[in-house]
């Protein structure tokens, strides 16, 4: 290799082709284009390779013009990335096509190669990434970003100079290696990276193209090629989004032989607005073979907007579009199917293969990809693959034995549902328990050394990390984790004791900044031998959100007979106590349901009116261990009955339907949810007293059931047993059913209430009814409300609580036991996230996840550990609960959904409402444990 030219621009410096003393990327650039010699620079002419400075920005004003072989990149004993940026005023010659390239590339039979570098443009510009209209082109791992006329852009066409019909030797190739693609848009085809050409190829093997945008198609990769074998390899295509193929858009050159394999990859949450939100496949076949093979990949969750062509367009305009190795690729009924090229079936009827959210998920090049949550189909869906390709760094493979006995993260083969097989996770990372300190990325350490050490003996995978913290307290060692859902964890730390260990302390948090929260107590890790243990730190620590958190090992101090401070770290360990944690939950006047988030729905407490929909009439005082419905996404619990909003749109009710209120046309109970839909094209439902509501997808109420009072809004007081055609509202973000009275929200933050107005809970000054929606708001700057048994409360946009309507038990927190007809000028409490209005009590949650209730106590409702029967007529000083999410309350009871996704009841328990198994005991105080029998694998 010839000598490198060292570039020294500083980073941030604007880089000139003048001879100003300073040897920059343009020059060196210049000198590798024209064999002449840089006169300020420390190396003759005619090099092949530019080192770049790791961690400088290079901010060039016109396209690098590349037309000889030549690699830049970083030194090879550095790491990080160097950038490539154009300047602010990049210049952009109308007459020159290829001047709107940050990169320009055209080199017969030779390579153009980036490693480590970061293509990127200023926010002011408009440029393509790079652009290749001849000869090989590679980025390795880089990162393309940010780019407006497309992030890579390669041709091989005739009028561009690129011949392959008449020279078989004269074509282009782009290859994407370990490298991130993301938030480039196009006009044109192909908004990460686009191919053309009879002679061009496109190539994308263990990298991640997320958030592109194509105006036209193909908004992550558009392979418009020929004659070759192209290929997606490892990867993770997601987010991006086109007119057609919002992942993948394939259109090969006419006349022309080609083929797209996509082993091991997951395509997942991309968008089209007409076909093909993952791929989108156009065979343009005459006498020739044009085909898509998908093998051991998952196409998933993407989305068409008009079609019910999600993942895979439905013509293949004569192309051969295959499967192979149990790949998942959801297609619905009556479309076809990609044709199955193997033994090992791929499966075609799963909407859902429960990806987690993107993320980094560690490895050398911490690219994003899809996590696979608890119960999904793909883990354990793929036999006899065992490709090294599949891990992130190509050394875990030699330790890695061809049966992991324990550990899950980054295994080409793992037991991912817990039924004792172990095979491939098709292309997404599995659910993940045990993540290894080598491979995490370390966010930020103190002034010790920290390092890999790879020794085979005792280490899982034969390696792990050691910090060195030059005999000092207080520094520390900060690793990004990602976690793929929210939930309760058990988490430990498995390390090497030592004669030199030091003792450390783990606290977490969702970004650098903190707040930081310590888990578990300090451990000392020093032992006279080396010997290795796993440390618990915690059996029950809440993560509220997924993605990425840090955990900072902190060194605290030393064991007396030890010889230093420094630490031996293998992995953490961050095992989620639910399979399938709770996502919502809901409570009607003596039963309690649950929402998992396999999307399941299970009920328990009084069954005599079928309304825990098991096809029985009996109470349960424990959780069912299986979902007596699935494909909802939201619960709603009336009086005597339960209501779903299934994924697709649809309301399906069961239990008492005395008065309608199941919206099936009849007055006759229903023990199991109904096969069909009351109601379809909505996006929230509300159960009251014994009316429904739903909120559709354009804004609109529509309600039925009981209407005594008008709370069905149609003017009328006559009871409605189906749901009406035409919307009683419009302009409605929220929707809340009360005893006999209904509110909304407003999309403007207003309130408007109908019904029942006895005590005034209406919020109109006045004590009568209403049977339509009013004209204009009770009160605005409200972000959500909630109707009780006779009361309303809100929670404004400030976080303060106001309540209004039936007083006679404190429920309104005014300390005073007078009705209020309008909604109050001041807060009953500060502080607040959400509120709900129970039959006469009320409860809140506060933003630091606190519970605190008032109003009346008949049972325990409101878990102070106070006197039965003994009102509370302000909002208390103190939480009776913390590490709430949200809060269903009853009759008389109360239930909060935990950070953790675990569900904790209190107050009456006659029939079982509470699910702790003791009915009918009740409970004055929130447990401190979660409710068991929610945590069974999501299906």
């Amino acid at each position: 290799m010839p000598a490198g030219i060292v570039v020294n621009t500083p980073s941030g410096q604007v880089a000139t082709e003048s001879l100003d003393g300073t040897c920059d990327i343009l020059e060196a650039i210049e000198a590798a284009n024209t064999d002449r010699q840089v006169h300020e620079c420390p190396a003759g002419h005619g090099v092949d390779r530019i080192i770049l400075t790791a961690g400088a920005t290079y901010l060039t004003p016109k396209t690098l013009r590349l037309a000889t072989s030549v690699t830049i990149g970083i030194a090879d004993a550095s790491s990080g990335n160097a950038t490539i940026s154009a300047a602010p005023g990049f210049s952009i010659d109308p007459a020159d096509r290829w001047s709107s390239c940050l990169v320009y590339a055209s080199v017969k039979g030779g390579a153009v190669k980036l490693a480590d570098v970061t293509l990127s443009q200023d926010p002011s510009s408009s440029v393509s990434g790079a652009c290749v209209t001849r000869g090989f082109f590679e980025i390795r791992r880089g990162h393309v970003t940010g780019f407006r006329q497309g992030g890579i852009v390669g041709y091989c066409l005739p009028e561009l100079g690129c011949d392959h019909e008449t020279d078989a030797e004269d074509s282009t190739t782009i290859t994407v290696l370990g490298s991130l693609v993301d938030g480039n848009r196009s006009p044109r085809n192909g908004g990460g990276v686009f191919s053309e050409g009879s002679g061009a190829t496109l190539v994308v093997e263990h990298s991640a193209i997320v958030n592109n945008v194509s105006q036209l198609s193909g908004g992550g990769l558009y392979f418009g090629g020929g004659w070759n074998t192209h290929r997606i390899e490892h990867s993770t295509v997601s987010g991006n989004s086109a007119t057609a193929g919002g992942g993948v858009f394939v259109s090969f050159a006419p006349s022309t032989a080609t083929y797209l394999y996509v082993f091991n990859s997951t395509i997942a949450r991309n968008t089209a607005t007409s076909s093909g939100g993952g791929i989108e496949f156009h065979g343009n076949v005459d006498t020739h073979a044009q085909d898509v093979t998908v093998m051991a990949s998952i196409i998933s969750n993407n989305t068409s907007t008009t079609t019910p062509e999600a993942n895979i367009n439905a013509d293949w305009r004569g192309g051969m579009f295959g499967c192979d190795r149990a790949s998942l690729i959801y297609v619905p009924p009556a479309l076809p199917t990609p044709a199955r090229q193997t033994a090992t079936p791929c499966r075609y009827d799963v909407p859902d293969a429960l990806l987690g959210p993107l993320m980094a998920m560690g490895g050398a090049a911490n690219l994003p990809v899809h996590p696979l949550l608890r119960g999904s189909p793909a883990i354990d869906a793929a036999t006899n693959d065992f490709a090294e390709g599949q891990q992130r760094d190509s050394w875990v493979a030699l330790y890695d034995p061809p049966s992991p006995p324990l550990w899950t993260v980054f295994d080409r083969l793992v037991d991912g549902d817990g039924d004792g097989m172990a095979v491939q996770d098709l292309g997404a990372y599995e659910a993940n328990d045990v993540w290894q300190t080598e491979l995490l990325s370390v966010e930020a350490k103190g002034s010790g050394t920290h390092g890999v050490v790879m020794t085979p003996d005792g280490y899982d995978r034969g390696a792990g990390t050691t910090y060195a913290a030059n005999n000092a307290t207080g520094q520390f060692v900060t690793y990004i984790v990602p976690i793929a859902e929210t939930g309760s964890y058990a988490v430990s730390v498995g390390v090497r004791q030592g004669s030199d260990a030091g003792q450390f302390q783990v606290a977490v948090a969702d970004d650098a900044s903190g707040p930081w929260t310590n888990v578990g107590t300090v451990h000392d890790t020093y032992a006279a031998s080396g010997a290795f243990a796993e440390l618990n730190l915690a059996a029950n620590h809440g993560f509220a959100s997924a993605g990425q958190k840090r955990f900072r090992f902190t060194v605290t101090g030393k064991n007396a007979a030890s010889a230093g401070h420094r630490l031996f770290l293998d992995y953490v360990k961050v095992k989620n106590r639910f399979s399938c944690p709770v996502r919502a939950i809901a409570a009607g006047a003596n039963h309690t349901c649950a929402l998992t988030a396999g999307k399941g729905v299970r009920c328990w407490g009084l069954g005599r009116e079928g309304q825990l929909g098991g096809g029985a009439t009996e109470n349960r005082s424990s959780p069912p261990s299986t979902d007596v419905l699935t494909g909802a996404v939201a619960i709603a619990a009336g009086t005597a009955y339960t209501c779903a909003l299934t994924s697709a749109g649809g309301v399906r009710c069961w239990g008492f339907n005395g008065l309608g209120q199941l919206g099936d046309g009849t007055t006759v109970d229903r023990a199991s949810p109904p096969a069909t839909d009351a109601l379809t094209d909505v996006k929230a439902i509300a159960a009251g007293g014994g009316h429904t509501c739903a909120l559709t997808n354009a804004g609109g109420v529509r309600c039925w059931g009981n209407n005594h009072a008008g709370q069905l809004g149609d003017g009328t007081l006559v009871d409605r047993f189906a749901p009406p055609d035409r919307d009683v509202l419009t302009g409605v973000k929220q929707i809340t059913a009360g005893g006999s009275h209904t509110c909304v929200l407003m999309t403007n933050g207003g309130v408007r209430c109908w019904g029942r107005n006895g005590f005034g809970q209406l919020g109109d000054g006045t004590m009568d009814d209403r049977a339509s929606p009013p004209g204009g708001d009770a009160i605005v700057g409200v972000r959500s409300v909630s109707a009780g048994d006779a009361h309303t409360c809100v929670l404004t946009d400030a976080g303060g609580v106001r309540c209004w309507g039936h007083n006679i038990d404190g429920e309104l927190g005014t300390g005073k036991y007078d009705p209020v007809v309008a909604p109050p000028l001041t807060d009953v409490l500060t502080g607040a996230k959400a509120v709900i209005a129970g039959f006469n009590f009320t409860c809140a949650v506060t933003i630091s996840g606190g519970v605190r209730c008032w109003g009346y106590n008949s049972d325990g409702q409101l878990g102070d550990d106070t006197e039965l029967n003994v009102d509370r007529l302000s909002p208390p000083g103190f939480d009776v609960l913390a590490g709430a999410n949200a809060l269903a309350v009853g009759w008389g009871h109360a239930c909060a959904l935990m950070v953790s996704g675990g569900v904790r009841c209190w107050g009456a328990n006659a029939d079982g409402q509470l699910g702790d198994g003791r009915a009918p005991d009740y409970s004055m105080v929130p447990p401190t444990t979660d409710l068991g029998g929610l945590g069974s694998r999501c299906p």
